[in-house]
């Protein structure tokens, strides 16, 4: 689909190089093209980044625009420094090389331990050993010709779900997963790149139009001591209608490498589990379920593991906003953690004694507005630690004594704080820059806010004003809107006008319903 879009929109431009042409000759094109180039240094924020929390809670390092900084808890001070070195660690997890094109998965993969490495070929996994060099195929039957490919997805997978990786080692390095592909009731889908050139080229993609069979996926294990492959069953234990399909994505080994976690999904998406396989038998059970027979349930909901591996911070919308709930690996939900009437945003930290965590959600002064929370692992004590006519972006310390702070606005730029556990403010790290609005005479983005057609939903905008803006005279309006589900352009961080206004016009963004944010029968309306 991106690429019809691709081309769509190259025969747009082609269509409307007279229409630019016309534009360069208004004498309002030399007044934007002089305002664009001093836009891009009017604001500067001055961003923390890169903080290094001390383990043993002593000090932070940052930087700001590529100068380190030091801040000693003890000494409430700042001095330039470069951070300790820290020791490389080997998580235990697939090491992909390379970059994948848009739609596809990582070709080369190097395992946990650095013996082997696996390699995607002609719709086949080879297995080489990086000691040796010899090279084991670990299937033989993807071919072009029965339309079958081992170790590589479908593109539905790669643009839609972000699949990127289609082959994992186990942490012990024993193991590798992997898909399969059976494409042959796939019909094909022709696409012309580069129809704006002389030549153009064309690409064949297997592609599921609406009423079309989807691609049979399935996933496998691959012994590398014993040479066995074992199927994983990834249809147990569901109720999908196979006729139509389903989806298997968000594969990976759980963090103690016993079983292979993966989510699927009914090609409806109204039905999503977390699954679980047995990496011996292939066996799956289902570990949680989510369903919202109505419209459509999140593909990859957030998951945290804790450290016994055992349990684990789960998000889900089912009680029609995003919140947190505590499940461990048999299923079992212990205790749900968050009851907001609001979105929640991220997990920010669980703490070591993994008693408390941090997470943000959009529960300000307006949707648009993110907090962030600390809350017992029982579900109790929810404090909210920020202001709620901001909205932060933080970074808290492993020990949940400090956090850094980003806070801002569309109207107020970001200043960088350090907090403590409390909320209380402790220091000031930097401030943002914006003395270049005076002389521009750059003009505040407003936040408006109307009733959606249902004459009851409040909705949110974004109205942009050029420099020499007249409240008294009247302007051709630009809207900027992408009514997509789950799609969202309004933000609360600091809005800097669009140099677009420089022509002579207004420029609106405007959030349906249907956008993120603001809880599920929100989204629903689309």
């Amino acid at each position: 689909m991106a690429k019809i879009i691709f081309v769509l929109g190259m025969v747009f431009i082609s269509l409307s190089l007279t229409g630019q042409d016309r534009l360069r000759q208004n004498p309002v094109y030399e007044r934007y093209t002089k305002m664009r180039a001093e836009y891009g240094s009017a604001t500067k924020r001055n961003d923390v980044t890169g903080a290094t929390w001390d383990p043993n809670g002593k000090f932070v390092f940052y930087r700001i625009n590529g100068t380190g900084f030091r801040y000693e808890f003890e000494k409430k001070s700042a001095q330039a420094g470069e951070p300790p070195a820290i020791p490389a660690t080997n998580n235990a997890s697939t090491r992909f090389s390379g970059s994948p094109e848009r739609g596809r998965q990582f070709t080369e993969a190097t395992s946990p331990d650095g013996k082997w490495k696996a390699v995607y070929r002609d719709r086949n996994i080879n297995l080489i050993s990086l000691s040796s060099s010899n090279s084991v195929p670990i299937t033989t039957d993807g071919n072009a010709l029965s339309r079958v490919k081992n170790g590589n997805a479908s593109w539905v997978y790669g643009e839609e779900l972000g699949v990127r990786e289609a082959f994992w080692f186990s942490p012990d390095s024993k193991k590798i997963a992997f898909y399969r592909f059976d494409e042959s009731k796939v019909k094909d889908y022709f696409l012309t790149p580069n129809s704006a050139s002389i030549q153009n080229d064309i690409d064949i993609e297997a592609y599921p139009k609406a009423g079309t069979p989807n691609p049979t996926v399935d996933l496998f294990l691959y012994d590398i001591a014993k040479s066995e492959i074992t199927k994983v069953d990834v249809r147990n234990g569901s109720d999908f209608d196979e006729n139509i399909g389903h989806y298997v994505y968000s594969v990976r080994w759980a963090p103690n490498g016993e079983e292979l976690l993966f989510n699927r999904t009914n090609r409806r998406q109204n039905i999503m589990e977390l699954c679980a396989a047995n990496k011996e038998t292939g066996v799956v059970r289902v570990v949680v379920r989510e369903s919202w027979p109505n419209s459509w349930v999140e593909n990859s909901p957030e998951i945290r593991f804790l450290t016994d591996n055992k349990r684990f911070i789960w998000a889900s919308e089912r009680s029609g906003f995003r919140n947190y709930y505590l499940y461990d690996m048999s299923g079992k939900l212990i205790v749900p953690l968050t009851d907001k009437q609001a979105d929640c945003v991220q997990i920010s930290l669980v703490t070591k004694d993994e008693k408390s965590f941090f997470f943000t959600c959009r529960d300000g002064d307006n949707p648009y507005l993110i907090q962030l929370h600390r809350v017992g692992m029982d579900g109790k004590g929810v404090t909210c630690l920020t202001e709620t006519s901001m909205t932060h972006s933080v970074s808290v310390a492993s020990d949940g004594k400090w956090f850094i702070d980003t806070a801002e606005n569309h109207l107020t730029p970001p200043k960088v704080l350090l907090r403590n556990q409390k909320g209380e403010l402790i220091s000031q790290f930097s401030d943002a820059d914006i003395s270049k609005w005076k002389t521009l005479n750059l003009q505040n983005v407003e936040m408006i806010s109307f009733l959606a057609a249902d004459g009851k939903t409040t909705l949110f905008g974004m109205l942009h004003k050029p420099t020499n803006f007249n409240p008294y005279k009247k302007y051709p309006l630009l809207v900027d809107v992408y009514g997509g589900p789950e799609s969202g352009t309004i933000s609360e961080r600091f809005a800097q006008p669009n140099s677009l206004t420089e022509l002579g016009c207004l420029v609106a963004e405007f959030d349906g319903r249907g956008t993120n944010g603001r809880g599920k029968a929100f989204k629903d309306a689309v």
